[in-house]
């Protein structure tokens, strides 16, 4: 039911309830100022006997802001206005009502209004685009006329700025307007700089943990669930969330939440100490949830063991996060380690806490990775035995095993980078996982007595391959421990760096049209929905500064024709057109272009602007290290002279036997926009080798060394941020001659006599498909055909199913996206759909 009344709803009313309006409480006459204003960079906390206290970020100093009693008496929550001044909602016990308070900068207290919100007032927010102050109260469970909906245990009351004017919104409110009913008590509140609301909801017993909700503030109507268990779960993140408190956002949008068992005294927390609090990290995008700090986190990384009954929680302008706890101590938070430290105390019961803009910024670069789960194998290398004696009672042997223990740790980093833009803090603050194995050998010899020799010797050798795995497992959890934590926390950091940089997030899907194949695939063909860009292929460099681009069309002037046309269709679909540059064998043509001719080579790559597109992917073939430094500077050049070009760079995949050094690869991706690796093609009939896939998600060994995945782990390794990094799909097959039928098995003799343009997927589809027998590799998600035509006994290529669980395995790794080798060789005009790998990606990927 909607509400009634006219203090229910979204309709502006003057304020007057029960006796109690804007100037009738008996000390509503503004104060007189007391102290001076808080200085840039500072912490603000108001205390319940209504003391407002400044304190100094840098050397933990406190002034008083404001003075005890008044106006400010019995102060639970505080926010700060544009002007500078702050707002300070407390509860009255005379009249047992709240009451808003605005606090000038140089201390002077001068009341907003008295009521309607009730006695428990919770947050407070101010709007940054229409300046009205919400704050959240418990005290009733539904606006006034209006029936409670859901477990309904607080409302939000909406003040136009000189408090003239208030709203009530409730659940039933929200469910009228067509939105959720969430809100189990607006325990803490805080705004975006569009003016966003985002709420820390509650408790709501024992079986309903909280949930940070979005509420549009002008209608009442509470849009999303941003965050709660089961969506973190969802996300691939921890699943922290108990009893919300306070809540703040950073600058890069990660929002802040104080969680508290401690507070009601849960069975759960039994006995409940600090303990069981911590700090939650929030991604508003996605909803996954980190552990920023609890008691243990700050121990294990030096700091102190602080928290006890934290109530708010702000970030200051140097990007720390900083604790209002209830028995009067500031406690300072490194967001990227979880190390706290005291930076005051004695400031009585305080459960509120803002930051002040502005102060000097300290640059941030800083990260850690903690171990979340192990693995533990163990696989026998030798094993013997000698019978040591017989006796009536039995057999006695000795056994001698040698194992080969294997332990695979996944850990979690978390970095924070702060670049301080203008001079202003602007802290950006990533997690990513990581897997490592490590591995240790020895032997162990162990006696056993049986009665029979058989039960002797299993007895015997169990013994020693337990004695064995013991022995030499702790040397293989340190070697995956220390590995793990060193690739999480590099790729924590680097994903950080891009997001402090302005890296993007988005989702990519690049299809490359090659030139050579538009008679079977026109621009009017195209399949928009699979992609965000196309890259016309290529424009190929001389080695003396100038671009070729016919485009295999057979004339410069052709090649513009059909680059029109594709730059046409694709900005027609709302689609972004990039000018592929390299291609196969280009290596010594772009070496000679950027170290003889750079300043021509980039003016003639900076041209293809005026052409249309919207920016440049580099497909320098092959890149070596030394070429890295190149390709780093190439992409500068470029942004130099044209600011706002999308930039992308196209790089080859790993044999995990002969790892390449990537360590460039950092100064790559702090220039581009998007890095891929062309994880198609992976395979080969090479001295070594077995029959392997094209694009082996996983599974790879030393004699089937390539899979996406190990790709993956080694451009993320050499300094590549998951939010820039994509993989390659390959729209084409490899065929094997006999007497190979299928993955993993000897050559024996057999070639690779089709490939790439020679066996199109549309063949492979059309042709091949209908007279072979279809397999699925369930290890390395990979699709196979085994049988004989045109010569191939076993033929690897990638379909629907190989495509949808590398998107998958994007999605949990947190990478920015696909490119595709060529899309014209995906589509088969008898099929539907006609682009059955482009609609793939549209459906599992883009929509």
């Amino acid at each position: 039911m909607k509400p009634t009344l006219a203090l229910a709803g979204s309709v502006a009313v003057s304020l007057l309830v029960s006796g109690l309006s804007a100037a009738t409480s008996a000390d509503a006459a503004p104060s007189a100022p007391l102290a001076s204003p808080p200085a840039a960079g500072d912490v603000v906390v108001a205390a319940f006997d209504g003391t407002v206290t400044a304190i100094s970020t840098a050397s933990g100093a406190t002034h008083q802001v404001a003075g005890a009693g008044g106006l400010t008496d019995g102060g639970f929550a505080i926010a700060r206005e544009a002007s500078g001044a702050l707002v300070v909602a407390s509860r009255v016990e005379a009249g047992s009502v709240g009451r808003v308070t605005r606090v000038s900068p140089n201390g002077a207290k001068a009341q907003i209004a008295q009521g309607p919100a009730g006695y428990f007032v919770l947050s407070a927010a101010v709007s940054p685009t229409t300046s009205e102050i919400v704050v959240g109260d418990e005290s009733i469970g539904a606006c006034p006329g209006s029936d409670p909906v859901g477990i309904a245990t607080g409302v939000i009351w909406v003040y136009s700025a000189d408090g003239s004017e208030v709203r009530c919104q409730d659940n039933a409110l929200s469910e009228a307007e067509g939105g959720l009913i969430q809100n189990n008590g607006a325990q803490g509140m805080v705004f975006d700089d569009a003016g966003h609301l985002f709420v820390a909801s509650s408790y709501g017993g024992d079986d309903t943990r909280g949930a940070i909700i979005e509420v549009d503030v002008a209608t009442g109507r509470q849009l999303e669930i941003v965050s709660d268990n089961a969506t973190s779960d969802g996300a691939g993140g921890a699943s922290l969330f108990y009893d919300l408190r306070g809540l703040t956002r950073a600058p890069s949008g990660m929002l802040y939440v104080v969680d508290d068992r401690n507070i009601n005294g849960h069975a759960s927390c039994n006995p409940c100490n600090g303990d069981d609090t911590r700090i939650v990290g929030v991604d508003p995008a996605t909803g996954r949830q980190t552990l920023v700090s609890d008691n243990d986190r700050s121990a294990a990384a030096g700091g102190q063991r602080l928290l006890t009954r934290p109530f708010a929680v702000t970030v200051a302008a140097n990007g720390r996060l900083y604790v209002a706890d209830d028995d009067g101590q500031v406690i300072e938070i490194n967001p990227s380690t979880g190390a706290q430290t005291l930076l005051a105390s004695g400031l009585g019961s305080i459960h509120a806490i803002v930051g002040v803009p502005g102060g000097a910024c300290a640059p941030v670069h800083e990260s850690s990775a903690t171990v979340q789960s192990r693995t533990q194998s163990a696989s026998i290398t030798e094993s013997s035995t000698n019978v040591v004696k017989r006796t009536s009672a039995g057999v006695t042997v000795r056994a001698r095993v040698g194992v080969e223990t294997s332990v695979q740790s996944e850990a979690e980093g978390v970095a924070t980078v702060d670049n301080c833009p203008g001079g202003v803090s602007a802290p950006y603050t990533a997690t990513e996982s990581r897997t490592r194995d490590g591995a240790a050998t020895g032997t162990a010899s162990r006696k056993a007595t049986r009665a029979t020799l058989k039960a002797a010797k299993k007895a015997a050798k169990s013994s020693a391959k337990k004695a064995a795995v013991k022995a030499t497992a702790p040397s293989a959890q340190q070697e995956a421990d220390t590995a793990a934590i060193a690739a999480a926390a590099a790729a924590a950091l680097a994903a950080a760096e891009a997001g402090a940089e302005g890296g993007s997030a988005a989702r990519w899907s690049i299809g490359y049209y090659a030139g050579y194949e538009s008679t079977d695939y026109p621009p009017s063909a195209v399949d928009w929905s699979g992609l965000t860009d196309v890259a016309m292929a290529f424009y190929l460099p001389t080695g003396t500064g100038a671009l070729d681009g016919t485009l295999f069309q057979g004339s410069p002037a052709q090649g513009a024709d059909l680059a029109s046309r594709l730059i046409n269709a694709a900005h027609a679909h709302g689609k972004r057109a990039l000018a592929s540059i390299g291609g196969a064998d280009t290596r010594a043509s772009f070496r000679s272009s950027m170290l003889d001719h750079r300043a021509a080579f980039v003016q003639s790559i900076v041209a293809l602007r005026d052409q249309g597109y919207d920016g440049i992917d580099i497909d320098w073939e092959p890149a070596e290290a030394e070429d890295l430094p190149l390709i780093a500077q190439l992409g500068r050049k470029i942004h130099q002279a044209w600011p706002g070009a999308v930039l992308t760079s196209t790089h080859y995949s790993v044999n995990t036997n002969f790892i390449p050094d990537l360590s460039g690869m950092a100064e790559v991706a702090g220039v581009y926009d998007f890095i891929s690796v062309q994880t198609y093609g992976m395979a080969g009939a090479y001295s070594g080798w077995q029959s392997w896939h094209s694009s082996a998600l996983m599974g790879s060994t030393s004699s089937t060394p390539t899979s996406v995945e190990t790709s993956v782990e080694a451009y993320l390794d050499g300094g590549v941020p998951a939010a820039k990094l994509g993989v390659g799909i390959g729209a084409f097959g490899l065929c094997y001659s006999g007497p190979v039928s299928a993955p993993s098995q000897s050559l024996g003799g057999s070639t690779i006599i089709k490939s790439d343009y020679d066996l199109q997927f549309r063949a492979v589809r059309t042709v091949y498909q209908p007279a072979m027998t279809r397999h699925y590799d369930s290890t390395a998600k990979a699709p196979y055909l085994s049988g004989s035509k045109n010569g191939c006994s076993y033929i690897s290529y990638e379909d629907e199913q190989s495509v949808a669980a590398k998107l998958a395995y994007l999605e949990a790794e947190g990478l920015a996206g696909v490119v595709m080798w060529t899309i014209n060789q995906q589509f088969v005009p008898s099929a539907t759909p006609k682009n059955p790998l482009l609609d793939t990606i549209a459906t599992a990927w883009l929509s």
